[in-house]
């Protein structure tokens, strides 16, 4: 037995040592094809949604990939960079001269024509391209730059790319462009507003599709004949009129995920790899920390970088907010104004006819339930267990960070994809939407039914969104870094020839089996002409027969 039991012993020995040895001797693979190269990310205005995902890749390709990666943008934009060490911070001028505008732009956003507005922050960019083209170009060549990554807002980036052949990839925040598209999904600036034409009515659809393009063009015009002279000034060959025709052979890398987007087919150059959101961020403030400890139902009221609340809008969200108060559904405000404190009202008062002193809440008040601040450490708020609601204008930051800490929202949306994000979260059950001119009863009633969760709606549908958000958020930042890199070794050109769809290498007709379609129903209708001539003759026939067999 003892014999046994040495030779199993020394059999396993023998084997482990044997594998060991095997395992010494594996041949491995290793990558070859990584080599350094200069990557530059460009974004001129935004903020924050437009900018601090897309640098997170960077840092990744700097990082861990071995790439030299330079963020290039203006002053105003520079302090996004200092959060991502490993990317180079070039700035090339000061704000854009729009910005000081904006505020009164963006307050009539809602009330006027978005063509309107459209055109005036077109117009506006104008004013700002030749100076970004030249200094994109010098800093392009400079930089010795291999790829170019544009924010879907940025001509100047795209054009002096295309100028200088540099391949490029657009980021974005949604998908855009008609290769993001199919015929029931409103994926432009004009109509997204209203996601898809599920609810749409056949007029609705054809206003849509026909009548606000040719309004939008036909306003468009002295724009567009202006830009198409500036372009031709800078030597930009073959000016387009829309910018996605620019677009057409390069990558798109949107930040955000099918539950954001409507669900529907994409073409090859289209990439979804959010959302990705910034999971380090400024902790909770001494005051704001107690705050926090001593309430357990505390709504969170913020409107991003861009929102200019009016008077009647606090005065809407105020007045639920405090009715929501009264009843005990929350013990605690935070309202991060961001130097709006003149919009605000002195007094207000509520339905029970309690009124409130509103500067007061301005004051020093950590011993308060209502806490209004200029600003706020908005990604550690809304994680602190305390947080029962947001209250947000639907930004796409805004609402990932919100998702990802499973708080329920409120959506006051004011403009661009803001609308149909408030839709979105009403429809899947973590939020409710909120219009500016809902009457003061029905404003009260959305934020007390949010502030409630009767049954936990709110919470178990906002639980399935975080899981969404996180596992994106895991793999998102390297899967981009992924497809930069696809493109910076496999293109042609600027091209990426595997990702050309066929469709584009045949006719119309033929991609979509319209000539096959088109045969078959001719030879379906020759058949029934035919048959019914063989029947008319038939019946005739028969006819005759029978006057000859009765004469």
């Amino acid at each position: 037995m003892k014999i046994t039991s040495t030779l199993v012993l020394s059999s396993w020995l023998l084997s482990c040592v044997a594998a060991a040895a095997d395992t010494a001797t594996l041949f491995e693979v290793k990558d070859v094809f990584r080599e350094p190269k200069n990557i530059a990310f460009m974004v001129m205005s935004g903020g924050a949604s437009h900018t601090n995902w897309v640098l997170a890749f960077m840092e990744e390709l700097s990082a861990n990939r071995g790439q030299k990666t330079y963020f290039i943008t203006r002053d105003d934009h520079v302090k996004f960079g200092h959060s991502f060490p490993s990317v180079d911070t070039v700035s090339i001028g000061p704000k854009y001269a729009f910005d000081d505008k904006k505020i009164e732009v963006i307050k009539k956003m809602r009330d006027r024509p978005m063509v309107e507005s459209f055109i005036d922050m077109f117009s506006s960019f104008n004013e700002e391209f030749e100076s970004d083209y030249i200094s994109i170009i010098n800093t392009l060549k400079s930089k010795k730059i291999d790829l170019a990554i544009c924010d879907h807002f940025s001509t100047p980036c795209v054009e002096a790319s295309t100028k200088l052949k540099i391949p490029f990839i657009i980021t974005s925040g949604m998908a855009l462009g008609p290769d993001a598209g199919a015929p029931y999904i409103n994926n432009n600036m004009l109509t997204m507003s209203e996601p898809s034409t599920v609810n749409m009515s056949l007029w609705q659809r054809f206003d849509t599709t026909f009548l606000k393009p040719a309004h939008f063009i036909y306003k468009l015009r002295h724009f567009a004949k202006e830009q198409h002279a500036l372009f031709t000034s800078l030597g930009i060959e073959d000016p387009v009129k829309v910018p996605e025709d620019r677009w057409r052979d390069s990558l798109k890398i949107v930040n955000s995920a099918f539950g954001f987007e409507l669900a529907r087919p994409l073409g090859p150059l289209v990439e979804l790899v959010g959302p990705i959101t910034t999971i380090k961020a400024p902790p909770l403030t001494q005051e704001l920390a107690r705050f926090m400890e001593t309430h357990s139902k505390v709504a969170y009221v913020a409107f991003g970088q861009h929102v200019v609340v009016s008077p009647k809008d606090i005065q809407l969200l105020l007045s639920g907010l405090l009715e929501a108060y009264e009843a005990k559904e929350l013990d605690g405000i935070i309202w991060a104004t961001r130097g709006l404190e003149n919009e605000f009202p002195d007094t207000l008062t509520t339905a029970s006819n309690r009124t409130y002193n509103i500067q007061s809440f301005f004051q020093d008040n950590g011993s308060k339930d209502i806490n209004f601040i200029n600003w706020a450490p908005q990604i550690a708020i809304l994680n602190h267990p305390s947080t029962s609601m947001f209250i947000t204008h639907g930004g796409a930051g805004s609402l990932y960070e919100s998702l990802n800490a499973a708080v329920p929202v409120v959506v006051f949306p004011f403009f661009g994809d803001q609308p149909a994000a408030a839709k979105n979260a009403e429809k899947n059950g973590f939020g409710m939407r909120l219009d500016y001119n809902e009457p003061q009863e029905r404003a009260t009633e959305i934020i007390r039914t949010v502030a409630r969760d009767q049954g936990n709606h709110f919470r178990e549908n906002v639980k399935r969104f975080q899981f969404l958000v996180q596992l994106n958020n895991k793999i998102g930042v390297s899967k981009a870094a992924t497809l930069v890199e696809e493109v910076l070794f496999t293109h042609q050109d600027g091209q990426l020839l595997h990702r050309r769809d066929v469709k584009r290498d045949m006719t119309f007709f033929k991609a979509y089996n319209l000539d096959l379609y088109a045969v078959v129903l001719a030879v379906l209708v020759a058949s029934i002409i035919g048959l019914t001539q063989l029947a008319k003759k038939a019946i005739g026939n028969y006819r005759n027969d029978h006057k000859l067999k009765t004469n």
